[in-house]
């Protein structure tokens, strides 16, 4: 039987990235033996776009969230997307 509660937790805990570059989110499914697959998403894809590795590419300059779901449980982070200078 699993210990504890179910949590989705993505680190770092906020990502700054130039317009066309690219960070990496990961996330953390506990307890140990829980199905750990994650769902990412942001909620402006005209800001960043993630892949299903957690790879984020600003877009355009601005502000989105990026979000991790697993097991109906997920977790929130901010994105800033700078213009490239």
């Amino acid at each position: 039987e699993l210990e504890g509660d179910l949590a989705v937790t993505i680190t770092p805990e906020e990502i700054n990235v130039l317009k066309n570059s690219t960070a990496k989110a990961t996330a953390s499914v506990t307890p140990w033996g829980v199905d750990d697959r994650v769902i990412w998403s942001t909620a402006d894809e005209s800001i960043a776009t993630v892949d299903e590795d957690g790879i984020v590419t600003g877009v355009a300059a601005g502000t989105a969230t990026l979000t991790a779901t697993s097991n109906s449980h997920s977790d929130t982070i901010s994105l800033t997307i700078a213009a490239a200078s």
